[in-house]
């Protein structure tokens, strides 16, 4: 019996649903998720309403979690692929149509919770 080889298969299956705080304008959900690595890896981002652009940020963090898994651990490492992550986001928002009363806020960018899961299978 110690010829017999075990090939260990697992799926991975997700469904993912979202509600905006607004139903009638779904398009301002500030929330964020995606899956990759073969579908072994799962990201969600809550982004902050009253923040300017958070849907960008949540998008952007959930994005790049999945393409390059960061080292939280890594005090450094983290901290470089965090600011890397913060340099996209200020190129990529359009500031030429803030209100005067939205400007102070750009200076305290936006902000989200996140959170990512790798499931993988236990040998």
């Amino acid at each position: 019996m110690t010829d017999l080889q075990y090939k260990i298969q697992w799926q991975f299956q997700a469904r993912t649903f979202t509600v905006s705080k607004d139903v009638e304008h779904p398009e301002q959900n500030q929330d964020a998720w995606r899956l990759g690595g073969g579908d072994s890896i799962a990201a969600i981002a809550d982004g902050v309403t009253s923040a300017l652009f958070s849907r960008l940020w949540a998008s952007i963090l959930t994005e790049a979690v999945v393409a390059e898994e960061p080292d939280p651990g890594d005090r450094k490492g983290f901290a470089d692929w965090l600011a890397a992550r913060r340099q996209r986001w200020t190129e990529g928002i359009d500031t030429s149509n803030l209100a005067w009363f939205q400007r102070p806020k750009l200076r305290d960018g936006a902000f989200s919770t996140l959170l990512w899961v790798r499931v993988t299978p236990d040998e």
